[in-house]
């Protein structure tokens, strides 16, 4: 070896899996990655700031058309919000608010946000359609495929937010759990008990569509993300509305506590509207005219 930064590498990749409780989870989720900020080294090439993302506007406009309705709910908070996809695992109806989508932590459930920043998103109506659909107040808002078409009947199915939470908690004392891959271990089998996706499953059904489409391989699912930054910024959104969209650190200056980001719906929309207005229009079609699930 010439130098360090491959052992670098892959330590920190192995803490990254290791942490991710849909991987490795062998450690705690909110533990952070001591060696995170080495991620680039001297003398290591840069992206290229100026090209198009790996997903374009039109891409995206072409795979929500592609969706079919189970997808098109699984999918358009993840391309309108930029949201990770693990964040729609742990979404319950009753963080949905009237006009509001909330994202944060459960920390009766052992789940963290990312950074552990929890955040707000515009949810005007029609798009709320999307996503609350079936008028229950509670329980998980995004379950299995063959959960939601009654193909299978998890015990769990339904439960609320605090049932959930006292199940776990009973379930933690009868397998007298003691260590956070114990407690991991019988969230993950509650939460399937539920009814809940998984990223793995999430995955899948975008790469069912990405084959149909014939995407290439370097699109990814958090090349959405990418797609979503870099319409909001195009779109005038300041850097703190979108640190706060994208779940991250706002920073420590004095400026980020005097500034209130009161006109972030406003803001939001405007842009949405100017640079995915492609994207809108799909959806706006879709709620009209909506397309069976496949068994």
């Amino acid at each position: 070896m010439q130098a360090a930064d491959f052992v670098m590498d892959t330590v920190r990749a192995m803490i990254a899996w290791a942490i991710d409780p849909h991987r490795g989870g062998l450690l705690p989720s909110d533990l952070g990655n001591p060696f995170v900020r080495s991620v680039v080294g001297r003398g290591r090439a840069t992206d290229d700031m100026v090209r198009e993302p790996d997903i374009t506007v039109d891409m995206a406009a072409d795979f929500l058309r592609a969706c079919d309705d189970y997808q098109l709910r699984l999918f358009a908070p993840i391309v309108r919000f930029g949201l990770r996809p693990t964040e729609l695992v742990f979404m319950f109806r009753e963080m949905l608010e009237a006009d509001w989508l909330t994202v944060r932590s459960i920390p009766a459930l052992d789940y963290s946000t990312k950074g552990r920043r929890d955040k707000r998103l515009p949810l005007p109506r029609p798009w709320s359609e999307l996503i609350d659909v079936g008028g229950d107040q509670k329980g998980l808002v995004y379950v299995r495929r063959r959960a939601r078409m009654g193909q299978e009947h998890p015990p769990l199915l339904g439960a609320g937010l605090d049932d959930l939470a006292v199940e776990y908690a009973q379930r933690q004392r009868r397998a007298s759990a003691a260590t956070a891959r114990d407690k991991l271990k019988i969230r993950n089998e509650m939460m399937r008990d539920a009814g809940a996706l998984t990223y793995d499953r999430i995955a899948d059904e975008f790469h069912q569509i990405t084959r149909q489409l014939g995407w290439p391989r370097a699109a990814t699912m958090k090349d959405f993300r990418h797609l979503f930054a870099t319409a909001m910024a195009n779109g005038g959104m300041s850097e703190h509305e979108r640190r706060y969209l994208m779940g991250h650190a706002p920073g420590k200056g004095a400026i980020v506590k005097y500034t209130h980001l009161n006109r972030l719906r406003l803001h939001y929309q405007r842009a949405l509207q100017q640079e995915m207005k492609p994207v809108t229009e799909v959806l706006e079609s879709r709620l009209r005219d909506p397309r069976p699930e496949r068994a």
